[in-house]
């Protein structure tokens, strides 16, 4: 797994999702840069200098978007709201569910995102989240859990826990069905794929495909490298239906 900064995997894992969703290497450089010894303090100290530095890249890009509007160069402004959306939202979901500008950060962000997307319409939009688990993915995790999950306290939190499974839900699939694994995934015990592959035992056609580190995408939803998880679905749907319909 790259490693911006060196033994913070929660840092390191957002710095990967937002290159593996179309961020730039330079403006991702120069949102990491000022705050490698902030890195060192921690997953949670921090993440307010975190906010600021991508921040700052993000309103620079608007800047020069509404340059690129004034011009009529909508394709132009329009990729650069998109990557300026992209770095918010890394910034925004890294804060504190306490944090009172939270919801205001995050609705510039899609704000931004929409008209990225009208502007530069033929382009390329991606949009992946993650989900929880294991080492954490964000900073303030049990707060955030809390605060995804609707719970008011971590006893209500523990009483809803044995619900959120898959367990007898897989067992009812009859579509062709592929589960993809990160060998070093950090959040998802690798044991839940095999689980989830051994319960789908009504399923026409079930694979259970485990990256690995002589293919890549060994991390949590393969955010080492993505690109090549999503062509091996894509081959692997392409020639499951192909089969299906002949």
């Amino acid at each position: 797994m790259f490693e911006y900064f060196p033994g913070n995997y929660v840092w390191n894992l957002s710095v990967l999702i937002t290159l593996q969703n179309g961020g730039t290497i330079g403006e991702v450089d120069e949102a990491c840069r000022p705050i490698r010894e902030a890195a060192a303090g921690g997953v949670d100290a921090g993440t307010e200098q975190f906010y600021a530095a991508w921040s700052a890249v993000a309103d620079r890009l608007v800047a020069l978007a509404q340059e690129d509007e004034e011009r009529g160069w909508t394709l132009s402004a329009g990729e650069k709201y998109r990557r300026a959306a992209l770095y918010l939202l890394n910034a925004e979901r890294m804060q504190s569910v306490h944090k009172p500008d939270r919801l205001a950060h995050y609705q510039r962000a899609i704000d931004l995102q929409h008209r990225g997307m009208r502007l530069a319409r033929w382009g390329q939009t991606q949009r992946r989240r993650l989900q929880r688990e294991g080492e954490n993915p964000v900073p303030h995790y049990w707060d955030h859990a809390l605060w995804v999950w609707g719970q008011d306290s971590m006893d209500d939190f523990e009483k809803l826990w044995d619900r959120i499974t898959l367990d007898g839900v897989v067992e009812k699939i009859t579509v062709p069905y592929l589960i993809t694994h990160g060998a070093n995934d950090r959040q998802i015990p690798v044991a839940d794929a095999h689980r989830s592959y051994e319960q789908a035992t009504n399923s026409p056609k079930r694979e259970l495909k485990i990256f690995t580190a002589r293919e890549g995408g060994v991390e949590h939803v393969n955010s080492d490298d993505q690109p090549n998880a999503a062509r091996f679905t894509a081959d692997w749907v392409a020639e499951t239906f192909a089969t299906a319909t002949a």
